[in-house]
């Protein structure tokens, strides 16, 4: 059952029950309050007749505006009417009444049944056993009372029913809207995010909803297409890691079959293969290693964290590029600590391979300008070159992490071409930023912010 037909029923219910509730209060006031009138006619002109002489009730009776029947009753003989009422039939509105009828109705006046109907009674005592009662028939009004109970019962129903329809039809147009909406999320669910406009003017709720889907849209939109992206790089990586394994076998392959084929072989022809089959075996390591530590920084962290001066780790990596490029002017100005809680072969690692980019992708004599500060809970670090750059386009992809292997001119250094990875893998770790930019030096400035709690 759809929610807008059950709310529809559940309001036509709710309003059903209302419309009768009020149909039989108001049928039951009018009712009481046409009783209670009675009730004070007999008790007025019980009031107007002395115990002494009862007969005078023959004279108030006639001037009541209601008609009233009367009667003396002596001890357990037959009663004696002083005025009688009598229905179309014949019947006599004065009930027969017991001791117990005579002393209850003596407060006030009481209902009692007869032949003819209901009616309401009222008793006085005149002593030696002898009573006055006086009754009034209440038939008409019990019969008013019905009828108008069942018309307004009717009524209220037939008005009630009306309203219900009406409701229900409101509320099936107002969740119209909500109907396109759903076909937005079947449609989402097939795999198209965009969703259809709502064709009518829809209320705040559902258009409000109709945003927070927009934005679940946009929200699915973007991982769908980080999720394609993060697939072809993983293909690139994948292509990548492979043509870089590829090529060291090859060599090494060759030389093997070189060193097999010839059954003597040259001193120098010897010595060059296992020279060529010894670095190529040690670069294939250092690309291993790069993967397992790769693969092991973008799992859950799991190794304890220390305490760690990074104006010490910097000093140690720019004292050894001091020392490789004697030329080059280096400049460093720092605190004189910068403590940090983080893994300390993880910072040499991320200090070392920046540096070691700038000493690859620069020359001899370029300048670097090194300069770091502490806040509260950070340490941000800008290693500054004076190197010949990088496109705007190569900056991008360095910040989205979008990066190659090294070239061939660059594997001629040692680089694994996985530098940047471990770099960006290693700063997220200690949940901080990298950032490449261009520099005012003419070259690249990499800014490094990390936690230090």
């Amino acid at each position: 059952m759809r929610l807008s037909t059950r709310i529809a029923l559940v309001t036509g219910s709710v309003l059903v029950l209302g419309g009768t509730a009020i149909g039989w209060s108001t049928a039951l006031i009018t009712r009481n309050n046409s009783i209670s009138d009675v009730d004070t006619a007999l008790a007025d002109s019980l009031a107007s007749t002395s115990p002494d002489d009862p007969f005078g009730i023959v004279e108030i009776a006639q001037r009541s505006p209601y008609p009233l029947a009367a009667s003396l009753v002596f001890d357990d003989s037959a009663p004696i009417p002083l005025v009688s009422q009598f229905t179309r039939d014949g019947i006599s509105l004065m009930p027969e009444l017991t001791t117990a009828d005579f002393v209850a109705a003596q407060e006030s006046p009481r209902s009692k049944s007869t032949r003819g109907g209901l009616v309401r009674v009222v008793t006085m005592s005149l002593g030696d056993g002898g009573w006055l009662a006086i009754s009034s028939s209440v038939e008409s009004i019990e019969s008013r009372y019905r009828s108008t109970l069942a018309l307004a019962l009717g009524a209220s129903a037939a008005i009630a029913l009306l309203l219900a329809l009406g409701v229900s039809w409101v509320i099936s147009r107002q969740f119209r809207p909500l109907g396109d909406l759903l076909d937005s999320v079947r449609e989402i669910a097939t795999g198209t995010y965009v969703r259809k406009p709502i064709r009518r003017r829809a209320p705040r709720e559902i258009s409000e909803l109709g945003e927070s889907l927009d934005l679940m849209i946009a929200e699915l939109s973007t991982a769908m297409e980080n999720r394609i992206d993060s697939e072809r790089r993983m293909r690139e990586f994948l292509g990548d890691t492979a043509h870089e394994l590829r090529t060291p076998l090859t060599v090494i392959r060759g030389y093997v079959e070189i060193l097999q084929r010839e059954t003597i072989v040259e001193p120098d022809v010897r010595n060059r293969a296992l020279d060529r089959l010894d670095s190529e075996s040690q670069r294939m390591t250092r690309l291993i290693n790069d993967l397992l530590l790769l693969a092991q920084l973008n799992e859950a962290p799991n190794e304890p964290v220390q305490s760690v001066d990074l104006c010490d780790v910097l000093h140690t990596h720019l004292d050894d590029l001091r020392s490789r490029d004697p030329e080059r002017a280096i400049s460093f100005m720092a605190p004189e600590s910068m403590i940090i809680q983080g893994r300390p072969d993880l910072l040499e690692r991320l200090m070392a391979n920046v540096l070691a980019n700038v000493q690859r992708h620069t020359p001899p004599t370029a300048p670097v300008e090194v300069t770091a500060s502490m806040s509260h809970d950070t340490a941000t670090m800008t290693i500054d070159d004076g190197g010949s750059g990088m496109s705007t386009e190569m900056l991008e992809r360095a910040n989205e992490g979008l990066v190659r292997f090294a070239s061939e001119r660059n594997r001629s250094a040692g680089g694994s071409g996985l530098g940047l990875p471990i770099m960006h893998s290693i700063v997220r770790q200690h949940r901080g930023t990298l950032e490449f930019s261009h520099s005012p030096l003419g070259g690249v400035r990499v800014t490094i912010t990390l936690v230090t709690k």
